[in-house]
C-alpha cells in the first residue's frame, strides 16, 4: 500500500504475515507514540514557561501603572495599563520593569463599586462633593508611575494572551487603594 503511487493495496508478493513486516509496523507505531509523548511534553513545557514568565492567576506581584485610561463617565472608575516590576535598588524608588513579566490591564478594588453618586469605595460621598462644594473637588485616578502590590486574576474562557503575538496578558491585575479627592473651593464658597 503506497499512497504516493495511488496504490490502495500492498505490493504484489509482499507477505504481510512475515515477522519482519510486523516488526517494522510495530517500530513505526512505537516511534509515533514516542513522538506524540515528546510533542505533548514540549507543549506542556511551553505553556508552563509562558505562565511562569508572566505570573499565574492568584499570584501577588508588584505592578507599576504605565498609563491611565479615561474613566467611565461620572463613575469615578479608571482602567490602568501596568507592567510587573521588581525591586532592583534598596530604599525608596528602585523599581524596574521585570523582563518577561506580566503586562496588561489593572483595576482598583476601591473603584469597583463606585457609581459617581453616594458613598464611594474610599468612603467619601460623591453627592456631598457635588452639592456642598459645587463640584470643585473631584476623585482622581492613580497617576502613572505609582507602584502597587496586585493580585493576578484569570477571566474564565479567555486565553492567556489576548491576541497571539501580543505582549499583553488577559490576566487582570487587581490592587486596592483609596483614590484621592482634589480641587479647590471657589473664592467665597464654604461647605454647607
Amino acid at each position: 500500500m503506497d499512497p504516493s503511487l495511488n496504490q490502495d493495496t500492498f505490493p504484489v508478493g509482499m507477505d504481510v504475515r512475515e515477522e519482519n513486516f510486523r516488526d517494522s509496523l510495530n517500530r513505526i507505531a512505537e516511534s509515533a507514540a514516542k513522538f506524540n509523548s515528546i510533542y505533548s511534553e514540549l507543549m506542556r513545557v511551553i505553556a508552563t514557561t509562558e505562565i511562569e514568565q508572566e505570573g499565574a492567576a492568584g499570584e501577588t506581584i508588584a505592578i507599576k501603572i504605565t498609563d491611565v485610561q479615561s474613566g467611565l463617565k461620572g463613575e469615578n472608575k479608571w482602567q490602568y495599563k501596568a507592567s510587573e516590576v521588581e525591586k532592583t535598588v534598596a530604599g525608596y524608588e528602585g523599581w524596574s520593569h521585570k523582563p518577561g513579566g506580566w503586562v496588561g490591564l489593572a483595576f482598583n478594588l476601591s473603584e469597583d463599586f463606585n457609581t459617581g453618586d453616594g458613598e464611594e469605595g474610599n468612603g467619601i460621598n460623591a453627592s456631598d462633593l457635588k452639592t456642598n462644594f459645587h463640584e470643585a473637588f473631584k476623585f482622581k485616578p492613580y497617576p502613572k508611575g505609582r507602584v502597587f502590590w496586585a493580585k493576578l486574576v484569570a477571566i474564565p474562557g479567555k486565553s492567556l494572551r489576548e491576541t497571539p503575538g501580543s505582549n499583553e496578558s488577559s490576566l487582570e491585575a487587581w490592587f486596592d487603594g483609596n483614590n484621592a479627592v482634589d480641587g479647590s473651593c471657589p473664592e467665597g464658597t464654604e461647605a454647607a
